[in-house]
C-alpha cells in the first residue's frame, strides 16, 4: 500500500484487527494491534488528557436502564443482579460510579441466559450490539431509550465454584474458555438501593474482594478486562482486548490508563518488545520515573 497515507493504513489495521477479533482469531488481532501501537509511537504525542470520565455516560439514565431492565427480567421469575462496576458503585458509593461506562448485570447458574436474551430482545427498546463476539454466556446490548450500554453475563457452576466470562458457542466449556472469572459459590438475597429492591450476592464483600481486591479504595484506573483479581491466566481474548483498549486510550492521550493496561499485560506474562517501548514513552509523557 505505498500510495496510502499513514492515517489510512492505521485505519485499515484497526478495521482488520476488529474483524479478526469478531471471528475469534485473537492472535492475528494482537499482531495487528502491536503493529498499530508501533506506528502510534512514531507520531507526535498529544498533550496528556487527565480526564477519566467516559464520554456520553449519564448516571441518571444508567439508573433508569438498570431499574427497568431488572424489573423486566424479574417479571419472568429470573433473579438478575448488578455485578462488576455496577455492584461496586452500589456497595461503595451508594450510586452509579461516575467514571463507569456501562451497566453490568449477571445471572446465577440456575437462571437461563438464553431466556433472558429472548425476553430482552422481544422488547424493541433494546438492541443487540452487533460488533461483539458471539458467545454462549454473554451478550452486549444498548437501551435505545437512554443510550446506555449493558453487559449481560450468565454464570455457570464448575468444581465447587461459580464462574462467568466468555464461552465460545457450541463447544464444551473446557474447550471454549476465552475469559473466565472464578467466584466462591453464593446465594442471592434482596436488598435496598435508593429505595429500590435488587438481588445481590449474600456475601457481597467476598464477591467484590475476589473481583477487585481492595474494593473499598477507589481506583479510577482499574480495568475490568485485565485487572480483575480472579481472572484465570491471560487468555488471548483478554490480551487482544487489552491491546485494543491501549490503542483507544492512547489516541485520546489518556496515558495513565494506557500505562495501567501496559503494566497489566507485562505483569501477566506478555513479554513482547513493544510493551517496554510503550511504557518508556508513557513515563516520559507523564514525567514519571520507571
Amino acid at each position: 500500500m505505498p500510495f496510502w497515507t499513514n492515517t489510512a493504513k492505521a485505519q485499515l489495521m484497526e478495521q482488520g484487527s476488529a474483524l479478526y477479533h469478531l471471528h475469534y482469531d485473537f492472535d492475528q488481532a494482537i499482531n495487528i494491534r502491536r503493529e498499530k501501537i508501533s506506528w502510534l509511537l512514531t507520531q507526535p504525542p498529544l498533550p496528556v488528557n487527565l480526564n477519566i470520565k467516559p464520554d456520553n455516560f449519564d448516571s441518571s439514565k444508567a439508573w433508569k436502564t438498570l431499574i427497568d431492565l431488572l424489573a423486566l427480567l424479574e417479571s419472568y421469575q429470573l433473579k438478575p443482579f448488578p455485578t462488576s462496576g455496577t455492584l461496586l458503585g452500589w456497595q461503595r458509593e451508594g450510586d452509579i460510579l461516575y467514571n463507569d461506562n456501562d451497566i453490568d448485570i449477571a445471572l446465577v447458574p440456575d437462571d437461563d441466559i438464553n431466556l433472558a436474551k429472548k425476553i430482552i430482545f422481544d422488547n424493541p427498546r433494546y438492541k443487540l450490539n452487533q460488533f461483539t463476539p458471539k458467545t454462549s454466556s454473554y451478550f452486549a446490548m444498548t437501551d435505545q431509550l437512554t443510550g446506555i450500554a449493558v453487559d449481560i453475563l450468565g454464570m455457570w457452576e464448575n468444581n465447587n465454584s461459580f464462574e462467568y466470562g466468555w464461552l465460545l458457542p457450541g463447544q464444551y466449556k473446557k474447550h471454549s474458555r476465552i475469559l473466565i472469572l472464578i467466584f466462591t459459590p453464593f446465594t442471592l438475597i434482596q436488598d435496598q438501593w435508593n429505595k429500590q429492591t435488587f438481588w445481590r450476592p449474600e456475601n457481597v464483600h467476598l464477591f467484590l474482594t475476589e473481583l477487585y481486591g481492595d474494593w473499598r479504595t477507589p481506583d479510577s484506573l482499574f480495568d475490568g478486562t485485565i485487572s480483575s483479581c480472579n481472572l484465570n491466566n491471560l487468555p488471548t481474548m483478554v490480551q487482544a482486548t487489552a491491546y485494543n483498549k491501549i490503542i483507544y486510550f492512547f489516541k485520546r492521550a489518556k496515558y495513565k490508563k494506557v500505562l495501567t493496561l501496559t503494566q497489566a499485560l507485562i505483569d501477566r506474562g506478555d513479554n513482547h518488545k513493544i510493551l517496554p517501548q510503550l511504557k518508556s514513552c508513557l513515563l516520559k509523557e507523564l514525567d514519571e520515573k520507571p
